[in-house]
Protein backbone atom coordinates (compact mmCIF):
# COMPACT_ATOMS: atom_id res chain seq x y z
CA UNK A 1 0.00 0.00 0.00
CA UNK A 2 3.05 2.71 0.75
CA UNK A 3 4.15 1.68 -2.75
CA UNK A 4 0.69 2.95 -3.75
CA UNK A 5 0.99 5.67 -1.71
CA UNK A 6 4.35 7.06 -3.18
CA UNK A 7 3.17 6.57 -6.28
CA UNK A 8 0.16 8.44 -6.44
CA UNK A 9 2.02 11.48 -4.54
CA UNK A 10 4.53 11.58 -7.43
CA UNK A 11 1.88 11.63 -9.96
CA UNK A 12 0.15 14.69 -9.10
CA UNK A 13 3.19 17.39 -9.69
CA UNK A 14 3.57 16.16 -13.58
CA UNK A 15 0.16 15.91 -13.79
CA UNK A 16 -0.91 19.37 -13.14
CA UNK A 17 1.72 20.43 -15.62
CA UNK A 18 0.25 18.13 -18.63
CA UNK A 19 -2.18 20.82 -20.38
CA UNK A 20 -1.63 23.14 -23.63
CA UNK A 21 0.21 26.30 -22.98
CA UNK A 22 -0.89 27.23 -26.08
CA UNK A 23 -4.95 27.21 -25.12
CA UNK A 24 -4.58 27.88 -21.52
CA UNK A 25 -2.20 31.06 -21.73
CA UNK A 26 -0.91 32.41 -18.99
CA UNK A 27 -3.75 35.45 -19.57
CA UNK A 28 -6.61 33.28 -19.83
CA UNK A 29 -5.29 31.38 -16.48
CA UNK A 30 -4.72 35.16 -15.20
CA UNK A 31 -7.87 36.21 -15.50
CA UNK A 32 -9.68 33.62 -13.35
CA UNK A 33 -12.89 33.40 -10.76
CA UNK A 34 -12.60 33.68 -7.02
CA UNK A 35 -12.45 29.67 -5.42
CA UNK A 36 -16.00 30.57 -3.26
CA UNK A 37 -16.45 27.80 -0.52
CA UNK A 38 -20.86 29.81 0.05
CA UNK A 39 -21.57 27.97 -3.41
CA UNK A 40 -23.39 25.13 -1.90
CA UNK A 41 -26.59 24.58 -4.09
CA UNK A 42 -26.75 23.70 -7.22
CA UNK A 43 -29.33 21.65 -9.78
CA UNK A 44 -29.48 17.77 -8.79
CA UNK A 45 -28.30 17.15 -12.38
CA UNK A 46 -25.13 19.07 -11.22
CA UNK A 47 -25.04 17.90 -7.58
CA UNK A 48 -24.82 13.91 -9.26
CA UNK A 49 -21.91 14.50 -10.85
CA UNK A 50 -20.30 14.43 -7.28
CA UNK A 51 -22.58 11.16 -6.43
CA UNK A 52 -21.00 9.27 -9.57
CA UNK A 53 -17.41 10.76 -8.58
CA UNK A 54 -17.29 10.04 -4.90
CA UNK A 55 -16.21 6.40 -4.85
CA UNK A 56 -13.23 6.91 -6.91
CA UNK A 57 -12.25 9.95 -4.58
CA UNK A 58 -12.66 8.72 -1.47
CA UNK A 59 -10.44 5.68 -2.96
CA UNK A 60 -8.10 8.50 -3.92
CA UNK A 61 -8.23 9.76 -1.14
CA UNK A 62 -6.64 6.74 0.63
CA UNK A 63 -4.28 5.91 -1.39
CA UNK A 64 -2.54 9.36 -1.30
CA UNK A 65 -2.54 8.57 2.49
CA UNK A 66 -3.51 12.15 3.57
CA UNK A 67 -6.06 11.18 5.50
CA UNK A 68 -6.80 7.31 7.25
CA UNK A 69 -9.64 4.94 6.39
CA UNK A 70 -10.99 5.62 10.12
CA UNK A 71 -10.70 9.62 9.54
CA UNK A 72 -12.73 9.11 5.95
CA UNK A 73 -15.14 7.16 7.12
CA UNK A 74 -15.80 9.53 10.15
CA UNK A 75 -16.02 12.61 7.58
CA UNK A 76 -17.70 11.34 5.01
CA UNK A 77 -20.22 13.46 4.59
CA UNK A 78 -18.21 16.24 4.58
CA UNK A 79 -15.66 15.22 2.41
CA UNK A 80 -18.39 14.88 0.19
CA UNK A 81 -19.68 18.40 0.59
CA UNK A 82 -16.03 19.62 0.28
CA UNK A 83 -16.16 17.74 -3.21
CA UNK A 84 -19.15 19.11 -4.01
CA UNK A 85 -18.17 22.65 -3.47
CA UNK A 86 -15.16 22.13 -5.08
CA UNK A 87 -17.36 20.65 -8.27
CA UNK A 88 -19.81 23.42 -7.95
CA UNK A 89 -17.13 26.10 -8.43
CA UNK A 90 -15.74 24.19 -11.79
CA UNK A 91 -18.86 23.90 -12.75
CA UNK A 92 -19.23 28.11 -12.93
CA UNK A 93 -15.64 28.15 -14.41
CA UNK A 94 -16.32 25.92 -17.02
CA UNK A 95 -19.56 27.29 -17.92
CA UNK A 96 -18.14 30.85 -18.22
CA UNK A 97 -14.15 29.06 -20.15
CA UNK A 98 -12.48 30.46 -16.69
CA UNK A 99 -10.16 29.15 -14.49
CA UNK A 100 -10.80 28.74 -10.15
CA UNK A 101 -8.03 30.33 -8.71
CA UNK A 102 -7.95 29.15 -4.86
CA UNK A 103 -5.17 28.65 -2.43
CA UNK A 104 -2.90 26.25 -1.23
CA UNK A 105 -2.12 28.35 2.09
CA UNK A 106 -2.57 26.91 5.06
CA UNK A 107 -2.52 30.24 6.42
CA UNK A 108 -5.58 31.41 4.17
CA UNK A 109 -8.30 28.58 5.84
CA UNK A 110 -8.32 30.04 9.59
CA UNK A 111 -11.44 28.50 11.54
CA UNK A 112 -14.27 31.19 12.96
CA UNK A 113 -13.19 34.97 11.70
CA UNK A 114 -15.66 37.70 11.17
CA UNK A 115 -15.86 36.61 7.38
CA UNK A 116 -16.05 32.99 7.51
CA UNK A 117 -19.14 31.88 8.25
CA UNK A 118 -18.73 29.25 5.64
CA UNK A 119 -16.02 27.68 6.90
CA UNK A 120 -13.64 24.57 4.92
CA UNK A 121 -10.85 23.53 6.76
CA UNK A 122 -7.29 23.02 4.79
CA UNK A 123 -6.80 19.13 5.62
CA UNK A 124 -10.92 19.11 3.98
CA UNK A 125 -10.22 21.15 0.91
CA UNK A 126 -6.68 20.39 -0.39
CA UNK A 127 -6.40 16.26 0.11
CA UNK A 128 -10.07 16.71 -1.86
CA UNK A 129 -8.82 18.62 -5.11
CA UNK A 130 -5.53 16.89 -5.37
CA UNK A 131 -7.99 13.94 -5.72
CA UNK A 132 -9.37 15.36 -8.46
CA UNK A 133 -5.99 16.18 -10.27
CA UNK A 134 -4.48 12.07 -9.46
CA UNK A 135 -8.38 11.32 -11.00
CA UNK A 136 -7.30 13.39 -13.86
CA UNK A 137 -10.17 15.69 -13.50
CA UNK A 138 -8.83 19.00 -12.90
CA UNK A 139 -5.67 20.81 -14.38
CA UNK A 140 -3.45 22.91 -11.21
CA UNK A 141 -1.47 25.64 -11.56
CA UNK A 142 0.91 26.62 -8.83
CA UNK A 143 0.41 29.92 -7.72
CA UNK A 144 4.11 31.17 -7.76
CA UNK A 145 3.40 31.68 -11.61
CA UNK A 146 1.24 34.41 -11.42
CA UNK A 147 2.34 37.98 -10.24
CA UNK A 148 -1.27 38.93 -8.48
CA UNK A 149 -1.46 38.22 -4.85
CA UNK A 150 -4.33 38.16 -2.37
CA UNK A 151 -3.20 38.08 1.72
CA UNK A 152 0.77 38.81 0.43
CA UNK A 153 0.32 35.20 -0.97
CA UNK A 154 -0.15 33.87 -4.81
CA UNK A 155 -3.26 32.03 -5.72
CA UNK A 156 -2.83 28.74 -7.47
CA UNK A 157 -5.29 27.72 -10.36
CA UNK A 158 -7.46 25.03 -11.10
CA UNK A 159 -9.89 24.11 -13.91
CA UNK A 160 -11.85 21.29 -15.66
CA UNK A 161 -9.75 18.67 -17.37
CA UNK A 162 -11.09 17.09 -20.68
CA UNK A 163 -12.33 14.38 -18.37
CA UNK A 164 -14.32 16.16 -16.60
CA UNK A 165 -15.43 18.11 -19.28
CA UNK A 166 -16.57 14.99 -21.12
CA UNK A 167 -18.29 13.91 -17.30
CA UNK A 168 -20.33 17.08 -17.35
CA UNK A 169 -21.44 17.12 -20.81
CA UNK A 170 -22.54 13.57 -20.49
CA UNK A 171 -24.46 14.13 -17.07
CA UNK A 172 -25.59 17.64 -17.69
CA UNK A 173 -25.12 18.57 -21.80
CA UNK A 174 -25.27 21.89 -22.51
CA UNK A 175 -27.79 23.14 -20.37
CA UNK A 176 -26.75 26.16 -18.29
CA UNK A 177 -27.70 25.34 -14.45
CA UNK A 178 -27.28 27.94 -11.73
CA UNK A 179 -25.26 27.48 -8.65
CA UNK A 180 -26.05 29.72 -5.66
CA UNK A 181 -24.50 31.27 -3.19
CA UNK A 182 -25.41 30.96 0.70
CA UNK A 183 -25.40 34.44 2.15
CA UNK A 184 -23.67 34.61 5.37
CA UNK A 185 -21.55 37.47 4.90
CA UNK A 186 -20.80 39.86 7.35
CA UNK A 187 -22.60 43.71 6.02
CA UNK A 188 -19.69 45.95 7.64
CA UNK A 189 -15.95 44.89 5.90
CA UNK A 190 -12.96 47.01 7.12
CA UNK A 191 -9.62 46.29 4.75
CA UNK A 192 -6.43 47.49 4.92
CA UNK A 193 -4.12 48.60 2.37
CA UNK A 194 -3.87 45.78 0.43
CA UNK A 195 -7.50 45.58 -0.11
CA UNK A 196 -7.46 42.32 2.25
CA UNK A 197 -10.56 41.61 5.05
CA UNK A 198 -9.21 42.37 8.43
CA UNK A 199 -10.90 41.80 11.81
CA UNK A 200 -12.25 44.44 14.33
CA UNK A 201 -13.95 45.08 17.43
CA UNK A 202 -17.16 45.94 17.28
CA UNK A 203 -18.26 49.49 18.48
CA UNK A 204 -21.53 51.63 19.21
CA UNK A 205 -20.75 52.75 15.50
CA UNK A 206 -19.99 49.36 13.78
CA UNK A 207 -23.14 48.20 15.47
CA UNK A 208 -25.19 51.09 14.31
CA UNK A 209 -23.99 50.60 10.84
CA UNK A 210 -25.11 47.16 10.51
CA UNK A 211 -28.18 47.70 12.42
CA UNK A 212 -29.24 50.44 9.88
CA UNK A 213 -28.19 47.93 6.74
CA UNK A 214 -29.83 45.51 8.01
CA UNK A 215 -32.88 47.20 8.19
CA UNK A 216 -33.07 48.74 4.60
CA UNK A 217 -31.55 44.65 3.29
CA UNK A 218 -34.65 43.36 4.79
CA UNK A 219 -36.46 46.07 3.08
CA UNK A 220 -35.19 45.97 -0.51
CA UNK A 221 -34.87 42.10 -0.23
CA UNK A 222 -39.33 42.28 -0.26
CA UNK A 223 -39.21 44.49 -3.81
CA UNK A 224 -39.73 43.35 -7.19
CA UNK A 225 -36.73 44.52 -9.18
CA UNK A 226 -36.55 43.70 -13.26
CA UNK A 227 -34.56 45.29 -15.84
CA UNK A 228 -36.31 45.03 -19.11
CA UNK A 229 -33.77 45.78 -22.14
CA UNK A 230 -34.70 46.31 -25.84
CA UNK A 231 -32.65 44.84 -28.87
CA UNK A 232 -31.71 48.59 -29.18
CA UNK A 233 -30.46 49.62 -26.08
CA UNK A 234 -26.57 49.47 -26.58
CA UNK A 235 -24.08 47.61 -24.09
CA UNK A 236 -20.74 46.20 -24.97
CA UNK A 237 -20.01 42.38 -25.72
CA UNK A 238 -17.70 42.16 -22.83
CA UNK A 239 -20.76 43.58 -20.03
CA UNK A 240 -22.86 40.79 -21.22
CA UNK A 241 -19.77 38.17 -20.18
CA UNK A 242 -18.62 40.01 -17.60
CA UNK A 243 -21.43 41.57 -15.80
CA UNK A 244 -24.48 39.53 -16.48
CA UNK A 245 -23.76 36.01 -17.11
CA UNK A 246 -21.69 35.68 -14.33
CA UNK A 247 -24.86 36.58 -12.38
CA UNK A 248 -26.82 34.59 -14.30
CA UNK A 249 -25.21 31.30 -13.57
CA UNK A 250 -24.90 32.55 -9.66
CA UNK A 251 -28.49 33.09 -9.14
CA UNK A 252 -27.42 37.00 -8.72
CA UNK A 253 -30.11 37.04 -11.33
CA UNK A 254 -32.86 35.44 -13.18
CA UNK A 255 -33.33 35.51 -16.66
CA UNK A 256 -37.06 35.80 -17.55
CA UNK A 257 -37.09 36.96 -21.41
CA UNK A 258 -34.73 36.47 -24.10
CA UNK A 259 -35.83 36.99 -27.58
CA UNK A 260 -33.51 36.28 -30.27
CA UNK A 261 -33.09 36.10 -34.09
CA UNK A 262 -30.42 33.26 -33.48
CA UNK A 263 -31.98 29.66 -33.22
CA UNK A 264 -32.28 28.22 -29.56
CA UNK A 265 -31.06 24.63 -30.27
CA UNK A 266 -31.62 23.87 -26.85
CA UNK A 267 -35.57 24.13 -27.10
CA UNK A 268 -34.78 20.63 -29.28
CA UNK A 269 -33.92 18.24 -26.87
CA UNK A 270 -33.25 15.37 -29.97
CA UNK A 271 -31.30 18.29 -31.80
CA UNK A 272 -27.27 18.73 -32.17
CA UNK A 273 -26.35 21.00 -29.54
CA UNK A 274 -24.06 23.61 -29.39
CA UNK A 275 -21.69 25.13 -26.65
CA UNK A 276 -17.59 26.17 -25.99
CA UNK A 277 -16.15 23.82 -24.02
CA UNK A 278 -13.18 25.10 -21.43
CA UNK A 279 -10.61 24.46 -23.82
CA UNK A 280 -12.10 27.01 -25.88
CA UNK A 281 -12.88 24.75 -28.77
CA UNK A 282 -16.55 24.75 -29.86
CA UNK A 283 -17.43 20.96 -30.21
CA UNK A 284 -21.24 19.41 -31.46
CA UNK A 285 -23.06 16.74 -29.33
CA UNK A 286 -26.69 15.09 -28.68
CA UNK A 287 -27.97 15.62 -25.30
CA UNK A 288 -31.54 13.89 -24.62
CA UNK A 289 -33.99 15.43 -22.32
CA UNK A 290 -33.93 15.15 -19.27
CA UNK A 291 -36.22 15.61 -16.21
CA UNK A 292 -35.52 17.49 -12.98
CA UNK A 293 -34.96 14.96 -10.44
CA UNK A 294 -36.98 14.20 -7.58
CA UNK A 295 -36.40 16.19 -4.48
CA UNK A 296 -37.87 15.60 -0.76
CA UNK A 297 -37.09 19.16 0.70
CA UNK A 298 -39.81 21.99 0.70
CA UNK A 299 -38.33 24.51 -1.89
CA UNK A 300 -37.39 27.82 0.66
CA UNK A 301 -36.26 31.36 0.03
CA UNK A 302 -32.57 29.71 0.56
CA UNK A 303 -32.57 26.90 -1.90
CA UNK A 304 -32.93 27.40 -5.93
CA UNK A 305 -32.41 24.57 -7.87
CA UNK A 306 -32.28 26.48 -11.26
CA UNK A 307 -34.39 30.46 -10.39
CA UNK A 308 -35.94 30.83 -7.18
CA UNK A 309 -37.58 33.53 -8.79
CA UNK A 310 -39.63 31.79 -11.22
CA UNK A 311 -41.28 30.19 -8.38
CA UNK A 312 -41.84 33.53 -6.93
CA UNK A 313 -43.28 35.36 -9.62
CA UNK A 314 -46.13 33.68 -10.67
CA UNK A 315 -47.65 34.80 -6.77
CA UNK A 316 -46.40 37.90 -7.14
CA UNK A 317 -48.02 38.81 -10.42
CA UNK A 318 -51.45 37.04 -9.64
CA UNK A 319 -51.83 36.09 -6.07
CA UNK A 320 -50.37 39.06 -3.87
CA UNK A 321 -46.45 39.24 -3.08
CA UNK A 322 -46.42 36.54 -0.28
CA UNK A 323 -44.99 33.43 -2.61
CA UNK A 324 -46.27 29.47 -2.34
CA UNK A 325 -43.32 26.93 -2.44
CA UNK A 326 -43.33 23.53 -3.18
CA UNK A 327 -41.65 19.87 -2.97
CA UNK A 328 -40.43 19.31 -6.62
CA UNK A 329 -41.37 15.28 -6.34
CA UNK A 330 -44.79 16.09 -5.13
CA UNK A 331 -46.22 18.77 -6.70
CA UNK A 332 -44.35 19.68 -9.63
CA UNK A 333 -45.33 17.47 -12.59
CA UNK A 334 -44.08 17.56 -15.50
CA UNK A 335 -47.34 18.40 -16.88
CA UNK A 336 -47.73 21.35 -14.62
CA UNK A 337 -47.36 25.22 -15.67
CA UNK A 338 -44.64 25.78 -13.10
CA UNK A 339 -42.52 23.12 -14.04
CA UNK A 340 -42.75 24.42 -17.64
CA UNK A 341 -41.77 27.48 -16.76
CA UNK A 342 -38.48 26.02 -14.52
CA UNK A 343 -37.05 24.12 -17.35
CA UNK A 344 -38.50 27.12 -19.97
CA UNK A 345 -35.69 29.05 -17.83
CA UNK A 346 -32.49 26.59 -18.00
CA UNK A 347 -33.12 26.51 -21.86
CA UNK A 348 -33.44 30.94 -21.92
CA UNK A 349 -29.68 31.00 -19.73
CA UNK A 350 -28.50 28.45 -22.06
CA UNK A 351 -29.02 29.97 -24.94
CA UNK A 352 -27.92 33.15 -23.51
CA UNK A 353 -24.92 31.90 -22.57
CA UNK A 354 -24.49 30.20 -26.00
CA UNK A 355 -25.21 33.72 -27.56
CA UNK A 356 -22.49 35.67 -25.32
CA UNK A 357 -19.16 32.95 -25.30
CA UNK A 358 -19.70 32.22 -29.30
CA UNK A 359 -19.35 36.12 -30.19
CA UNK A 360 -16.82 36.13 -27.30
CA UNK A 361 -15.29 33.04 -29.23
CA UNK A 362 -15.44 34.90 -32.54
CA UNK A 363 -13.81 38.06 -31.44
CA UNK A 364 -11.57 36.81 -28.15
CA UNK A 365 -8.82 38.71 -30.37
CA UNK A 366 -10.40 42.20 -30.78
CA UNK A 367 -10.80 44.10 -27.93
CA UNK A 368 -12.15 46.55 -29.58
CA UNK A 369 -15.15 44.69 -30.87
CA UNK A 370 -15.73 43.22 -26.89
CA UNK A 371 -16.18 46.30 -25.52
CA UNK A 372 -17.56 48.96 -27.90
CA UNK A 373 -20.90 49.63 -26.86
CA UNK A 374 -23.97 48.51 -29.55
CA UNK A 375 -27.00 47.38 -29.86
CA UNK A 376 -28.28 44.19 -28.15
CA UNK A 377 -29.49 43.52 -31.65
CA UNK A 378 -25.97 43.26 -33.09
CA UNK A 379 -25.36 40.30 -30.84
CA UNK A 380 -28.42 38.68 -32.45
CA UNK A 381 -30.68 39.78 -29.24
CA UNK A 382 -33.97 41.06 -29.40
CA UNK A 383 -34.99 41.64 -26.28
CA UNK A 384 -33.73 40.91 -22.55
CA UNK A 385 -35.74 40.36 -19.43
CA UNK A 386 -34.34 39.74 -15.87
CA UNK A 387 -35.24 39.92 -12.27
CA UNK A 388 -32.72 40.70 -9.45
CA UNK A 389 -32.52 38.67 -7.33
CA UNK A 390 -29.56 40.05 -5.11
CA UNK A 391 -30.75 42.85 -3.79
CA UNK A 392 -28.77 43.12 -0.36
CA UNK A 393 -25.57 45.80 0.15
CA UNK A 394 -22.63 45.47 2.29
CA UNK A 395 -20.44 48.85 3.35
CA UNK A 396 -16.52 48.79 2.94
CA UNK A 397 -14.43 50.90 4.98
CA UNK A 398 -10.78 50.87 4.03
CA UNK A 399 -7.25 51.25 5.36
CA UNK A 400 -8.36 50.33 8.77
CA UNK A 401 -10.42 52.94 9.52
CA UNK A 402 -13.96 53.52 9.80
CA UNK A 403 -13.91 57.13 8.48
CA UNK A 404 -12.47 56.23 5.03
CA UNK A 405 -14.70 54.61 2.01
CA UNK A 406 -17.92 52.86 3.33
CA UNK A 407 -19.65 52.71 0.25
CA UNK A 408 -22.31 50.45 -0.41
CA UNK A 409 -21.35 47.17 -2.47
CA UNK A 410 -23.02 43.73 -2.68
CA UNK A 411 -27.04 44.55 -4.72
CA UNK A 412 -26.53 43.25 -8.50
CA UNK A 413 -27.75 46.67 -9.45
CA UNK A 414 -24.08 48.53 -8.43
CA UNK A 415 -22.74 46.62 -10.87
CA UNK A 416 -25.17 47.53 -13.42
CA UNK A 417 -23.94 49.47 -16.87
CA UNK A 418 -25.85 52.22 -16.85
CA UNK A 419 -27.74 52.11 -20.09
CA UNK A 420 -29.24 48.70 -18.18
CA UNK A 421 -29.68 50.63 -15.04
CA UNK A 422 -31.92 53.30 -17.19
CA UNK A 423 -34.30 50.06 -17.56
CA UNK A 424 -34.98 49.02 -14.19
CA UNK A 425 -38.58 48.40 -12.88
CA UNK A 426 -39.38 48.60 -9.09
CA UNK A 427 -42.66 46.49 -8.31
CA UNK A 428 -43.80 46.95 -11.99
CA UNK A 429 -43.07 50.82 -12.33
CA UNK A 430 -40.67 52.54 -14.36
CA UNK A 431 -37.42 54.04 -12.94
CA UNK A 432 -35.50 57.24 -12.49
CA UNK A 433 -31.99 57.85 -11.33
CA UNK A 434 -30.98 61.08 -9.72
CA UNK A 435 -26.89 61.45 -9.36
CA UNK A 436 -25.17 63.96 -7.49
CA UNK A 437 -22.81 65.91 -9.82
CA UNK A 438 -19.31 65.64 -10.10
CA UNK A 439 -19.42 64.79 -6.28
CA UNK A 440 -16.05 64.14 -5.62
CA UNK A 441 -15.01 67.98 -7.34
CA UNK A 442 -17.90 69.47 -5.30
CA UNK A 443 -17.23 67.86 -2.05
CA UNK A 444 -13.77 69.54 -1.84
CA UNK A 445 -15.14 73.12 -2.73
CA UNK A 446 -18.08 73.11 0.04
CA UNK A 447 -15.48 71.50 2.75
CA UNK A 448 -13.74 74.54 1.58
CA UNK A 449 -16.84 76.90 2.01
CA UNK A 450 -16.67 77.69 -1.44
CA UNK A 451 -19.80 77.58 -3.78
CA UNK A 452 -19.17 76.06 -6.86
CA UNK A 453 -22.05 75.24 -9.33
CA UNK A 454 -20.04 75.12 -13.10
CA UNK A 455 -19.53 71.31 -14.17
CA UNK A 456 -15.82 71.05 -12.84
CA UNK A 457 -15.28 68.58 -15.44
CA UNK A 458 -15.43 70.51 -18.37
CA UNK A 459 -14.23 73.37 -17.20
CA UNK A 460 -10.75 72.25 -18.09
CA UNK A 461 -11.66 70.97 -21.32
CA UNK A 462 -10.31 72.20 -24.16
CA UNK A 463 -13.49 71.78 -26.25
CA UNK A 464 -15.98 72.39 -23.19
CA UNK A 465 -19.05 70.58 -25.51
CA UNK A 466 -16.71 67.41 -26.39
CA UNK A 467 -18.61 64.63 -24.15
CA UNK A 468 -15.57 62.07 -24.88
CA UNK A 469 -12.95 64.68 -23.70
CA UNK A 470 -15.43 65.54 -20.38
CA UNK A 471 -15.56 61.53 -19.45
CA UNK A 472 -11.44 61.60 -19.83
CA UNK A 473 -10.87 64.33 -17.41
CA UNK A 474 -13.55 63.00 -14.75
CA UNK A 475 -11.70 59.71 -15.27
CA UNK A 476 -8.21 61.93 -14.10
CA UNK A 477 -9.37 63.87 -11.93
CA UNK A 478 -9.65 60.39 -9.55
CA UNK A 479 -6.33 59.81 -10.21
CA UNK A 480 -5.63 63.47 -8.81
CA UNK A 481 -7.31 62.48 -5.70
CA UNK A 482 -6.01 59.13 -4.64
CA UNK A 483 -2.63 59.42 -5.70
CA UNK A 484 0.42 60.60 -3.20
CA UNK A 485 1.88 63.14 -5.66
CA UNK A 486 1.96 64.63 -9.00
CA UNK A 487 4.13 62.27 -10.74
CA UNK A 488 2.40 59.46 -9.17
CA UNK A 489 -1.03 60.86 -10.58
CA UNK A 490 1.16 61.34 -14.23
CA UNK A 491 2.23 57.83 -13.47
CA UNK A 492 -1.36 56.17 -13.10
CA UNK A 493 -3.00 58.12 -16.10
CA UNK A 494 -0.66 56.97 -18.21
CA UNK A 495 -0.76 53.49 -16.99
CA UNK A 496 -4.72 53.55 -16.62
CA UNK A 497 -5.21 55.80 -20.00
CA UNK A 498 -7.60 54.65 -22.37
CA UNK A 499 -6.06 54.20 -26.22
CA UNK A 500 -8.12 57.07 -27.29
CA UNK A 501 -6.64 59.66 -24.50
CA UNK A 502 -3.82 60.44 -27.15
CA UNK A 503 -6.63 62.19 -28.99
CA UNK A 504 -6.22 64.46 -26.44
CA UNK A 505 -3.33 64.03 -24.61
CA UNK A 506 -0.72 63.50 -27.65
CA UNK A 507 1.58 60.88 -26.88
CA UNK A 508 0.72 60.40 -23.53
CA UNK A 509 4.19 61.74 -22.36
CA UNK A 510 5.44 63.34 -19.17
CA UNK A 511 5.33 66.77 -20.37
CA UNK A 512 1.85 66.08 -22.13
CA UNK A 513 0.16 64.85 -19.03
CA UNK A 514 1.76 67.21 -17.19
CA UNK A 515 0.23 69.96 -19.27
CA UNK A 516 -3.02 68.28 -18.61
CA UNK A 517 -2.49 68.57 -14.57
CA UNK A 518 -1.20 72.56 -14.51
CA UNK A 519 -4.94 73.33 -16.48
CA UNK A 520 -6.51 71.43 -13.58
CA UNK A 521 -4.55 73.21 -10.94
CA UNK A 522 -4.98 76.30 -12.51
CA UNK A 523 -8.81 75.90 -12.98
CA UNK A 524 -9.68 74.27 -9.52
CA UNK A 525 -6.58 76.34 -7.55
CA UNK A 526 -9.33 76.97 -4.64
CA UNK A 527 -9.00 73.25 -4.07
CA UNK A 528 -5.61 72.58 -5.43
CA UNK A 529 -4.41 72.00 -1.70
CA UNK A 530 -6.21 69.07 -1.93
CA UNK A 531 -4.69 66.99 -4.93
CA UNK A 532 -2.26 64.37 -5.08
CA UNK A 533 -2.86 63.62 -0.98
CA UNK A 534 -5.20 60.97 -1.31
CA UNK A 535 -8.36 62.32 -0.30
CA UNK A 536 -10.54 60.07 -2.08
CA UNK A 537 -11.19 57.91 0.42
CA UNK A 538 -12.08 60.83 2.47
CA UNK A 539 -14.87 62.42 0.27
CA UNK A 540 -16.09 58.76 -0.64
CA UNK A 541 -16.70 58.81 3.55
CA UNK A 542 -18.70 61.76 3.48
CA UNK A 543 -20.87 60.82 0.09
CA UNK A 544 -21.51 57.37 1.98
CA UNK A 545 -22.81 58.77 5.08
CA UNK A 546 -24.61 60.87 2.99
CA UNK A 547 -26.11 58.04 1.37
CA UNK A 548 -26.59 55.72 4.13
CA UNK A 549 -29.37 59.01 5.62
CA UNK A 550 -31.14 58.54 1.88
CA UNK A 551 -31.16 55.27 2.09
CA UNK A 552 -32.80 55.16 5.81
CA UNK A 553 -34.93 58.10 5.29
CA UNK A 554 -36.73 56.42 1.65
CA UNK A 555 -36.57 52.99 3.70
CA UNK A 556 -38.94 55.01 6.49
CA UNK A 557 -41.03 56.42 4.29
CA UNK A 558 -41.78 53.13 2.57
CA UNK A 559 -40.12 53.75 -1.27
CA UNK A 560 -37.61 51.31 -2.63
CA UNK A 561 -34.38 53.08 -3.31
CA UNK A 562 -31.63 51.48 -4.97
CA UNK A 563 -28.04 53.50 -4.41
CA UNK A 564 -25.17 53.10 -6.72
CA UNK A 565 -23.00 55.34 -4.82
CA UNK A 566 -23.74 59.13 -5.63
CA UNK A 567 -26.43 58.49 -7.47
CA UNK A 568 -29.86 56.67 -6.57
CA UNK A 569 -33.05 54.63 -8.22
CA UNK A 570 -36.38 55.24 -7.44
CA UNK A 571 -39.55 55.05 -9.53
CA UNK A 572 -40.64 57.71 -11.49
CA UNK A 573 -43.33 58.63 -9.01
CA UNK A 574 -41.23 59.19 -6.09
CA UNK A 575 -38.34 61.29 -8.09
CA UNK A 576 -39.44 64.92 -6.01
CA UNK A 577 -39.35 63.04 -3.05
CA UNK A 578 -35.97 61.51 -3.92
CA UNK A 579 -34.39 64.94 -5.21
CA UNK A 580 -35.71 67.09 -1.89
CA UNK A 581 -34.05 64.02 0.97
CA UNK A 582 -31.11 63.99 -1.67
CA UNK A 583 -30.62 67.86 -1.70
CA UNK A 584 -32.11 67.63 2.47
CA UNK A 585 -29.37 65.66 3.71
CA UNK A 586 -26.59 66.92 1.22
CA UNK A 587 -26.93 70.28 2.84
CA UNK A 588 -27.05 68.98 6.10
CA UNK A 589 -23.44 67.54 6.13
CA UNK A 590 -21.80 70.40 3.67
CA UNK A 591 -23.72 73.01 4.35
CA UNK A 592 -24.54 74.43 0.80
CA UNK A 593 -26.92 72.95 -2.12
CA UNK A 594 -25.78 70.14 -4.24
CA UNK A 595 -26.35 69.90 -8.12
CA UNK A 596 -28.55 67.10 -8.95
CA UNK A 597 -28.65 65.27 -12.17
Amino acid sequence: MEKTKKRVRSAIAPLSQQYDEEIYTNEWLYNAMTFNAARVKAAPEVTGIVDRLFPQIIEMLEQLGKLSKAQINKKKSRIKFTCKVILFNLYLGWLQNMPVKYSRNSNDYIKNTRYRKLHFTYSQVIPSVDAFIALGLIYNRPGEYFPERRNGRFQSRMWATDKLSKLMLDVIGNLAYQVETEDKREVIILRDSEKNNIDYKDTIRTQKYRKNLRCYNEFISKQFVKVHAEGTLKVSLGSLKEKLLPNFLQANATLTNLQSDIPNSHRNSSSTRRMISSNGTVPYLTVQERQYKDSTSIVDHHISITNRYYLLQPYFNGLGKNPTYYSLSRDLKRTTPLYKILEDNVMKLSHFRTIVLNQMLTHKDDDEFIYEKRPLQKFGISQLDFVIENKKLYRVFNRKRFNLGGRFYGALHTNLPKELRADILINGDPTVELDYSAHHVRIPYHLAKTEYVEDPYRAVCKDRSDDKERKMMKHIFLMVENTRSRGGAIFAIKENAKPWYKDYIGSLGYKDISAVLDRIEDEHNAISNCFYKEKGREYQFIDSEIAEAILLRMTKSGIPCLPVHDSFIVPKQHQDELYQVMTAEYKRVLGFSPVIT
